[in-house]
């Protein structure tokens, strides 16, 4: 539960900086980046296995563990992004 509810904190984090960056951007460039982040987002579930994470509470901790990792770099990675530009 614990890494559930810390995963559900960076990605409400993720959100935010994302929203963030996006004001950063130009119509058109902003279009690609949220065609980029859902894509980001389809990988990350692909990647940590989501369709397996109601399968058992060792594949739920696994999951969670991935997935956080994967939100945390890509929140890391905006949140550097808006302070560059």
């Amino acid at each position: 539960n614990c890494m559930q509810s810390e995963f559900s904190k960076q990605d409400d984090r993720l959100k935010s900086l994302f929203k963030q960056t996006l004001d950063l951007y130009s119509d058109k460039e902003k279009k690609a980046q949220k065609k980029y982040q859902k894509q980001w987002l389809k990988q990350r579930s692909q990647q940590c296995d989501k369709a397996q994470k109601s399968v058992s509470d060792d594949y739920k901790m696994k999951y969670y563990n991935c997935a956080l990792k994967q939100t945390v770099n890509r929140a890391n990675s905006l949140e550097k992004l808006t302070y560059r530009l």
